[in-house]
């Protein structure tokens, strides 16, 4: 009988049987090397290294390591490399060098696909020290743009002792003309992107308004194909007072008057962790909106303290009027917040300062709403000084609910402004502190029933914590918004929240939004004593007459 070796066994065997050998890029070229021309990549032979007999592929009898240093480079007027086929290679590392720290790179023509096996790792090599360098992987054009698939992690910093300076993941230019060192079509990392240090990770991955598509159109087609895809946990690595930056739409390309806007979709499937400076976009000199969103699918529990802000550049914010220097909120270019998993999110950050909207579909977000929600300092349009009492909460964009559980971290003392709330399902969690206080949102523009609510069915759910005595028979305002000017579709009978000991919760809506309080209810059989003597004492007053 014929023997027949199971398809992994025989898988296994190739693989082990491959030769792994690291290639060294060196370019001893006049121009930009093609990767597939060997006589710019280096091996190693003993102690030494000798020109490659064949450029990096993994295949059955070699896997290729790549490493990218400026050591080896011996034209360092052009230190990239150019991909115009389908490559695949094991590990990717850039090192910045000891004696040359020039910026690399790998850009990718033709709508080609870079594949990395394992991981990609930006570095120090022996004897380097921090720098300000940049390293990347970019697409040659713009109408073709490159795809590159990571197996393993990215990493900008081997450890948190590590400041590497930026690694660039799509270019930085959006020109419909065609220009070099323009954005990939698509990342997908299997597992975590992490950035050490002061690290920068810069992304430039977006659905880019290149035929005049509605913002609208864009969102959804970058929400049904994801841009970024991360199936790990976006992670910083900082170390004390030095963390790590990210930039979700890298569009910092000098005056291109012709750059364009875009839509740019991360889809996380473990989460935002640790302390990153910042998380914002750098995509103001667009000429159209820009839109960076963080979809979390979340399975366990994560939490950041990350500083997050619209872009680079603040501008005024039409709902307050108030205008900030430095990063901060931007009605062109924005960030915004999707939770769709069945863990959770924190947000505990001292700056929540995005305004692109914040939407909870699964799971559960609760963002460290306090005072630092607020504009911390500025003017209003008139130049006049704002401050303390005077500061008016930002404007976040709009809150909509359909599922999960969306609150603060700050047990009745956050506050939180938003334009409009959309509610068709979830839960509201409501703090209330030991003072008295309580959380409070406020709208600027009001609050509705979202698609999917059925009327006479429906409840706005409202999970109150903490002192919750200090709501028996004490009104409480727990929605802020100008019921006269954005008249609302709820009536006070729409929401609801558990009884609290003998109390139940009751709402009224007034001129300036929802208020709620507990109060005791009489039981079935206190109402039945209470009628029954009404009864009599109509009965006696009729015997009189």
């Amino acid at each position: 009988m014929k023997s027949v070796f199971p398809l992994f066994i025989i898988l296994a065997a190739s693989s082990l049987s491959a030769e792994v050998k690291n290639y060294y890029f060196q370019n001893a070229s006049t121009y930009n090397r093609e990767w597939t021309e060997t006589a710019g990549w280096l091996v190693e032979d003993g102690d030494t290294k000798i020109e490659a007999s064949q450029y990096p592929n993994n295949s059955d009898d070699i896997t290729a390591n790549v490493v990218f240093c400026g050591d080896y480079l011996k034209n360092t007027s052009c230190p990239d490399v150019i991909v115009r086929n389908d490559i695949t290679v094991n590990n990717t590392t850039f090192e910045v060098g000891a004696t040359n720290t020039s910026s690399m790179g790998i850009s990718i023509h033709s709508g080609r696909t870079l594949t990395i096996e394992g991981d990609l790792l930006l570095t120090l090599a022996d004897g380097a020290t921090s720098t300000s360098t940049t390293q990347r992987i970019v697409s040659s054009k713009q109408a073709d743009m490159g795809t590159l698939v990571v197996k393993g992690n990215v990493y900008a910093g081997a450890d948190s002792t590590q400041s590497v300076g930026t690694l660039r993941l799509g270019g930085i230019k959006n020109i419909a003309g065609n220009e070099w060192d323009a954005a990939l079509k698509n990342i997908s990392i299997a597992g975590d992107m992490s950035a050490a240090k002061s690290s920068t990770i810069q992304i430039n991955a977006s659905k880019i308004n290149m035929d005049n598509s509605t913002m609208n159109e864009l969102i959804e087609a970058s929400l049904a194909n994801p841009d970024v895809v991360i199936g790990g946990s976006l992670s910083a690595n900082g170390s004390g007072d030095s963390n790590p930056n990210l930039c979700l739409f890298n569009l910092n390309g000098g005056g291109d008057t012709g750059a364009l806007g875009g839509v740019t979709t991360f889809k996380i499937a473990e989460g935002i962790t640790g302390a990153w400076n910042s998380m914002k976009n750098d995509a103001s000199k667009a000429g159209t909106k820009s839109l960076s969103i963080l979809l979390l699918n979340n399975t366990g529990g994560y939490s950041t303290n990350a500083w997050m802000y619209d872009d680079n550049v603040s501008n005024v914010v039409a709902s307050t009027g108030i205008a900030m220097s430095g990063p901060g909120m931007n009605t062109n270019s924005q960030v915004k917040i999707i939770m769709d998993g069945t863990g959770s999110q924190i947000f505990n950050g001292e700056r929540f300062w995005i305004s692109g909207g914040v939407e909870v579909r699964n799971g559960t977000l609760q963002i460290r709403m306090h005072s630092n929600s607020k504009y911390e300092s500025g003017k209003d349009t008139d130049g006049n000084e704002i401050s303390g009492e005077e500061m008016r909460l930002m404007n976040h964009g709009d809150l909509t609910l359909k599922g999960g559980k969306f609150g603060s971290l700050l047990e009745g003392n956050g506050s939180m402004g938003f334009n409009n709330l959309y509610y068709s399902g979830g839960t509201y969690m409501l703090g209330v502190d030991y003072d008295g206080g309580n959380d409070m949102l406020k709208f600027y523009g009001g609050v509705y029933k979202g698609e999917g609510w059925i009327d006479g069915v429906s409840k706005f759910y409202i999970e109150v914590s903490g002192t919750k005595d200090n709501l028996v028979d004490n009104w409480a305002h727990i929605f802020e918004w100008d019921n006269t000017a954005n008249e609302t579709d709820f009536e006070a009978s729409d929401f609801y929240s558990e009884d609290f000991n003998e109390y139940s919760a009751i709402f009224k809506i007034e001129d300036d939004g929802l208020w709620m309080m507990y109060t005791e209810v009489p039981e079935p059989a206190a109402f039945a004593a209470i009628f029954g003597a009404l009864a009599l004492a109509l009965a006696a007053a009729k015997r009189r007459k």
